[in-house]
């Protein structure tokens, strides 16, 4: 492999590949200096989600919930110092849903940080997710078993929510920022203004501006958020109720 080039040196671009997508329209939209999630960062490490997500070895899955990821986040700092060598210091932002079921860890390595939890409806959110594993797995394997998928994913997410809830009533409440994901659907810039005024951080005029145009073009361009029902992976909605009923009382209560 050649050497790791400064981030800050231009040319190193012809390296990358270019925007990928998946098949199919739910999966996001990659390009090689877009946002996207850290769990590649916590590969480096074999502790990371990717794995899961790529082949069936329940044991891998169920390994990784016990797992003690202290020098996973050390490396995921290192790296991160790398990508920011040679440039303007900033604050990062790491968005990664597999963090709720690590939160103390990361914590350690940095003290500093602050959450912002959006909230959907686990039903949904675990039939996107589900949706999601399917489409993977069935890159790399001839036969994907979506009982398994849907298995693994509400072992890993059920005991995420209860670990974060765990975190937040054990002192950890006041780095957390929650947002409706209905809420943010109806007014994202409205949310966003309340997030950085929690931050205590500027917001431009520019920035809104740029916010809105970004929101208008993707929504022209978004294709129709469609997934399979639970019930293809092995889940029935009041299982998945059940397994999290503590976390839905508090931040998805029913509608009257």
């Amino acid at each position: 492999m050649a050497p790791t080039p400064p981030p800050a040196v231009r040319a190193a671009e012809t390296r990358l590949t270019p925007p990928t997508t998946g098949s199919e329209g739910h999966l996001p939209r990659s390009t090689a200096d877009s946002p996207t999630e850290c769990l590649e960062l916590l590969a480096l490490d074999f502790r990371s989600q990717i794995f899961q997500a790529l082949a069936r070895v329940p044991s891998y899955a169920r390994w990784l919930l016990e797992a003690d990821l202290s020098s996973t986040y050390a490396y995921h700092r290192r790296v991160l110092k790398l990508l920011q060598w040679r440039q303007t210091p900033l604050a990062w932002r790491l968005k990664s849903p597999f963090h709720l079921l690590f939160l103390p860890e990361l914590v350690a390595v940095y003290p500093q940080v602050r959450f912002v939890m959006t909230h959907r409806d686990p039903r949904e959110v675990l039939a996107s997710v589900c949706h999601l594993y399917a489409d993977l797995l069935a890159r790399t394997s001839t036969r994907v078993d979506r009982r398994y998928v849907g298995e693994i994913n509400l072992l890993h997410w059920a005991e995420g929510a209860r670990r974060a809830l765990a975190f937040r009533r054990q002192g950890g409440e006041e780095r957390c920022f929650d947002i409706s994901f209905a809420a943010f659907q109806e007014d994202p810039i409205g949310q966003v203004r309340r997030l950085y005024q929690w931050l205590g951080e500027p917001l431009d005029d520019a920035f809104v501006a740029a916010m809105e145009q970004w929101w208008e073009a993707r929504g022209r361009t978004r294709p129709a958020n469609a997934h399979p029902s639970l019930a293809e992976f092995g889940l029935q909605p009041k299982q998945v109720e059940a397994a999290f009923a503590p976390w839905r009382a508090r931040f998805c209560p029913p509608a009257h």
